[in-house]
C-alpha cells in the first residue's frame, strides 16, 4: 500500500468515519477515481474478499490463476430469503434461527446441502454466537485485570471499552452491539472477541506470519476412491499431511505444534458448547475418525 494511500486513510479515518467508508474516500482520492463506480465495486462483501485473495497471490508470486464468477439473486448481507433461485447463507441462517423451518429453502440449495442441514436441525446441532456467551463473559472477567490489549485486532481502546461496559454483558451479540462504533464494524467487534475467547495473541499471530502461517495440512475427510491422490499428496506435499491426530507431536514441529494446538482448542471449545446445549458428552477430536465418502 502507499504511502499517500495509507495517510489518506488514516486521515478519513481520524474524521470518524467506519473503516469501509474511510477506505473508499482514500482509495478514490489516491486514484483520482469516479466515487461511484469505485464505491460499488469495494461496497461488495464477496469482491473485498476477492480483492484480498488476489493481493495474497501476487505477494507470494503464486501460479494460481483468479477467475471471478458473477454472482446472482441476493447478496451477501440479504438477511432474508427472496424469490430467486439462490439465497445468501445469511437468509438460510436466519430462516433456522428465527422459525427453525428450512421448507422455504427447498427449492434454493443443492440436495445433499438441505439433508445435512435438515439432519442438524432435526437433531438440534446448530450453535449461533450467542451459546458461546458464558464462555466467552468468562474469559473476560479472568482477563480484564491485565486487560484485552495484547490480542489480536484489540487496540488499547478497544480494550478499555470492554473493561467499561463489561458490567452490562448479556450475550455476544448484545455486546457486539454495545461496543460497536462509526470506526468499529459489529464485524470487527465480533472477530476480536473471538480472538480474546480463543487466545489468539498479536503476538502469536505475528509469529505464525513470520513462518508463513501453514505449516501443516489436516485431512477431515474425502472420498474413497480419491485415496490414491491422498497418498500421493502425502508423499509430495511439502509440509506434514496429519490424518490422525495422535501422530500430530512426532510428526510436526513445534510452530506446526502450536498451530495444531490451537486448531484443537477451538474445536474443544464448539464440542463443549454443543455438549452443553444438547446435554450429552462432548465428542473427543482425538477418537473421532476420518469422514470417508463412499
Amino acid at each position: 500500500e502507499p504511502e499517500e494511500y495509507k495517510e489518506k486513510l488514516k486521515l478519513y479515518l481520524k474524521t470518524g468515519l467506519s473503516f469501509p467508508q474511510a477506505r473508499t474516500n482514500a482509495l478514490t482520492s489516491f486514484l483520482k477515481n469516479d466515487v461511484d463506480s469505485l464505491e460499488e465495486i469495494i461496497s461488495c462483501p464477496n469482491n473485498i474478499l476477492g480483492i484480498e485473495y488476489i493481493k495474497a497471490l501476487i505477494r507470494r508470486n503464486s501460479a494460481i490463476k483468479p477467475i471471478s464468477l458473477y454472482r446472482k439473486n441476493s447478496g451477501h448481507n440479504e438477511s432474508s430469503v427472496d424469490d430467486g433461485d439462490a439465497c445468501s447463507s445469511l437468509s438460510i441462517r436466519n430462516a433456522i434461527k428465527n422459525n427453525n423451518e428450512i421448507s422455504p429453502l427447498m427449492t434454493k440449495m443443492q440436495q445433499n446441502s438441505l439433508i445435512a442441514l435438515f439432519e442438524a436441525v432435526s437433531k438440534n446441532n446448530i450453535l449461533y454466537a450467542d451459546n458461546i456467551s458464558n464462555e466467552l463473559l468468562y474469559k473476560l472477567l479472568i482477563s480484564n485485570e491485565e486487560g484485552y490489549d495484547k490480542y489480536l485486532d484489540v487496540s488499547q481502546d478497544l480494550s478499555c471499552k470492554i473493561s467499561k461496559e463489561l458490567e452490562n454483558f448479556v450475550s455476544f451479540s448484545q455486546f457486539c452491539d454495545i461496543l460497536k462504533s462509526k470506526d468499529l464494524t459489529y464485524t470487527r467487534i465480533s472477530r476480536s472477541l473471538m480472538h480474546i475467547l480463543l487466545n489468539i495473541t498479536k503476538e502469536k499471530a505475528e509469529y505464525y506470519k513470520e513462518n508463513d502461517y501453514i505449516r501443516f495440512a489436516r485431512v477431515l475427510g474425502f472420498k474413497k476412491e480419491a485415496s490414491p491422490l491422498l497418498s500421493a499428496i502425502e508423499r509430495d506435499s511439502s509440509i506434514p499431511l496429519i490424518t490422525k491426530l495422535s501422530d500430530a507431536r512426532s510428526e510436526l514441529d513445534d510452530t506446526a505444534y502450536s498451530m495444531f494446538s490451537d486448531d484443537i482448542f477451538a474445536n474443544r471449545i464448539y464440542n463443549a458448547t454443543m455438549s452443553l446445549k444438547n446435554k450429552k458428552s462432548p465428542d473427543n477430536e482425538f477418537r473421532t475418525p476420518l469422514v470417508i465418502v463412499d
